[in-house]
């Protein structure tokens, strides 16, 4: 089946003074050729009604033949993805250009988008039509669509990186809330349980989601993140000893404990989201408290060694992020005299 190149075909008058639709048309070997419909008069608004028309139906007749308008190749993406960030920022999108095929997709139609999301940070524009970018290669990639058929699109900026975390105070005060959070409760809610451990591990959301009770070893005071077989990506997973402050949490929480799971099976993003906004700090999202970690052992003077270890980063990220938090390194040696 051809390929036409819809975009916004001009309405351009013929000899005989009536309009008509110019386009292209890509042919199965790859080469183009120029094409024309007639719209049979000489109105340019009837013209533009018949335009109108013709690209709604040409566009559902490649839809009906391909399946692969932009609202299919987003299904497809995201059943293939369990990343509830991936499908936050694909939301919008999916709304927007559903209807729409990659081909199709051309620089009028992403400014068109980004003027309706012109009350969104360009960090958070950039992140959706990322996701948009990164569903459309995953269809080409299982060859479910041309490549040549992904547009190029430009991305707004990247936002400067943010490093909002919690004092040492409100660390505290936010542990203190997770834990009464639980106060009137038969069990550890599935919120103190994701704080503690994430508080005091610095672990992600996904890996103390996904973390069971077999690698938890209460004895030799450890937990495993990382689950035997799986790969292993950059954002590795690790043994992190347990905490003094979160032994009696897990302890508490293994007696209560009704499946393998350590704070029960699901995702705990609704749970957290409505915890968190009944905080003073209802901007603390997993991530901020991974950070929280890092930041407050850097200032404590906590070895930058240590701090990638706990992390699971190495040692050239931590001190890339997480070095002008310990200003105390740079002491020693203004201190060091040699007369």
């Amino acid at each position: 089946m051809s390929t036409i190149a819809l975009g916004s075909p001009p309405l351009v008058k013929n000899r005989a003074g009536k309009y008509e639709i110019r386009f292209s048309e890509k042919l199965e070997n790859g080469d183009w050729r120029s094409r024309t419909v007639s719209t049979r008069t000489a109105s340019k608004p009837a013209a533009q009604t018949f335009l109108k028309e013709w690209l709604e139906a040409e566009q559902t007749a490649v839809k009906k033949a391909t399946g692969q308008d932009i609202g299919a190749i987003i299904d497809r993406y995201l059943r293939a993805r369990t990343n509830d960030a991936e499908k936050w920022a694909l939301k919008p999108v999916k709304v927007f250009f559903k209807d729409y095929l990659p081909q199709n997709i051309d620089d009028d139609v992403i400014a068109e988008y980004r003027a309706e999301k012109k009350h969104l940070k360009d960090g958070t524009v950039r992140r959706q039509l990322a996701s948009l970018v990164a569903a459309m290669n995953f269809s080409a990639k299982h060859k479910h669509i041309k490549r040549d058929d992904i547009p190029q699109i430009e991305l707004p900026s990247q936002s400067p990186r943010k490093e909002l975390f919690l004092d040492e105070n409100q660390e505290t005060e936010f542990h203190a809330f997770a834990m009464g959070d639980s106060i009137g409760e038969k069990r550890l809610t599935r919120v103190t349980r994701f704080v503690a451990i994430a508080l005091d591990t610095a672990s992600r959301k996904g890996a103390i989601e996904t973390l069971t009770w077999d690698r938890v070893n209460l004895q030799s005071g450890l937990i495993d993140f990382h689950v035997t077989g799986e790969k292993i990506t950059n954002k590795r997973r690790v043994k992190v000893p347990i905490a003094d402050r979160l032994m009696p949490v897990l302890e508490r929480a293994y007696k209560e404990r009704i499946s393998e799971f350590v704070i029960d099976e699901g995702a705990i993003r609704k749970s957290y989201d409505t915890f968190r906004d009944r905080t003073p700090h209802p901007w603390v999202t997993p991530h901020v408290m991974r950070h929280t970690w890092a930041t407050l052992a850097a200032r404590a003077g906590v070895a930058l060694w240590d701090i990638a270890g706990v992390l699971g980063d190495n040692e050239a990220t931590v001190r890339k992020h997480y070095l002008h938090h310990c200003p105390e390194h740079l002491r020693g040696a203004v201190n060091r005299r040699n007369f």
